[in-house]
């Protein structure tokens, strides 16, 4: 259903009376063999907490994020958030919201729905997957060491959920990568021997997959060590096309084992596979990558505001060194102190 203009939309909203905007959503939740739809106009139809319409969201929202529609994912799982009947199914929600949000470039909407979970609840699994949504925003605005910080303490509360303590020291890494800090470098092997000793977890789509545990250990050991991990996870040096969360670590290796090429093509894979905010995390080491395959034009382009994706283009990041001379791009570019980054790298 649409109108020829946003006004008559306006009007039509404005003269109804709250039962009358109730049918109408009925109405088209019956009309439509969208899943998400449906969901979304039964949400609308359904203003007070209701046991049923939220697993119907949650459902859609599944469907969203198997799909890599993080975005979709995301409003699907706060509205059956605010429709939950009780605060610890309210609380699971808002944190499988908050990770979506991240995932589709929102940091701002993760961190708001971040403060909602560990405002409920003090669950370590829930409070993991918001404290991984905090710690990925703050990567954006150049804070990588209470990103650090936050995630190593959300792996040591020992979650229950193994995905959850993956995904943390993933961030925890990411974090140590783009600032350079040794002493976080030193805390990054106790914290992967923490996800070993997690089970498996059931949040799927929603959070970095547990079977990548192997890649995400080996790109975690190669933020560690990149010249002594060279014999971890050989498969990250195949080229066959795969998910935006497998091309984050194996662009993450080859950028570290100096393999500028497959880093380039492997890191903007992850942008171009529905997972923007990972991507930006990561998007110093793509626009290194590009310079050191001699892609200089299209890595002058990338730190060109006008020709950055949208989800990172509206981002104030941190400056990006110009390795081809002796000063530093102004575009306000990529999140982190690259120059720790680029001195990181192992030489092949």
């Amino acid at each position: 259903m649409s109108f020829r203009h946003p006004l008559l939309r306006t009007a039509c909203m404005a003269a109804a009376t709250p039962a009358d905007i109730a049918r109408v959503h009925h109405g088209l939740a019956a009309a439509t063999a969208d899943p998400y739809r449906r969901a979304r106009h039964l949400a609308a139809a359904t203003p007070s907490p209701d046991a049923s319409v939220p697993a119907i969201l949650e459902a859609a929202a599944d469907g969203a994020l198997g799909r890599g529609d993080h975005l979709a994912g995301r409003v699907a799982l706060r509205s059956a958030a605010e429709h939950s009947a009780t605060t610890d199914d309210a609380a699971r929600r808002y944190a499988q919201a908050s990770f979506a949000a991240h995932r589709s470039g929102q940091p701002q909407v993760a961190d708001e729905l971040a403060e909602k979970v560990t405002a409920m609840t003090a669950d370590p699994d829930l409070t993991g997957i918001a404290a991984c949504s905090t710690g990925f925003a703050l990567l954006h605005p150049a804070r990588p060491e209470q990103a650090f910080e936050l995630t190593a303490r959300a792996a040591r509360r020992r979650p229950r959920d193994g995905q959850v303590t993956l995904t943390a020291v993933v961030v925890a890494a990411a974090a140590t990568l783009l600032s350079g800090s040794g002493a976080h470098r030193k805390q990054l092997p106790g914290l992967l021997d923490l996800v070993g000793q997690s089970a498996a977890g059931e949040l799927e789509a929603s959070m970095f997959p547990y079977p990548q545990t192997a890649l995400a250990r080996a790109a975690v050991s190669t933020i560690n060590d990149p010249a002594g991990s060279t014999g971890l996870c050989p498969e990250w040096a195949s080229t066959a096309a795969a998910g935006p969360t497998r091309m984050l670590f194996t662009g993450t290796i080859a950028f570290l084992r100096d393999k500028s090429t497959k880093a380039a093509v492997d890191l903007g894979a992850t942008c171009d596979g529905g997972a923007p905010g990972s991507a930006l995390a990561f998007y110093p080491l793509m626009v290194l990558a590009l310079i050191g395959s001699g892609r200089l034009a299209e890595a002058d382009r990338m730190l060109d505001r006008g020709t950055l994706p949208p989800v990172i283009a509206d981002r104030r990041i941190a400056p990006v060194p110009d390795l081809c001379g002796a000063r530093c791009r102004e575009p306000a570019s990529v999140a982190g102190a690259v120059g720790h980054v680029a001195v990181t790298r192992a030489v092949d």
